[in-house]
């Protein structure tokens, strides 16, 4: 199997947007509910937010108190 041309040319582009992207995820593992402050966006099911939600947000409250949670529906 060989690259295309195209696939010649924008290696260098993926290899870096790939690099990036894994450093993200796998190396920062300094993560701590207890003290973040992130908010949370979790996408439910249309008349799921009414069952799931109120559960979702409780846990959260227990683990990460400072986080923020946010339900939308699809």
């Amino acid at each position: 199997m060989r690259p295309t041309l195209k696939a010649d040319e924008i290696y260098g582009q993926v290899k870096v947007a790939l690099d990036i992207i894994r450093q993200e995820l796998f190396e920062k593992q300094d993560f701590d509910p207890q003290t973040t402050r992130r908010i949370f966006t979790v996408a439910i099911a249309y008349g799921g937010g009414f069952l799931l939600g109120e559960p979702i947000y409780q846990r959260l409250k227990e683990e990460a108190p400072n986080a923020r949670l946010v339900v939308r529906s699809v």
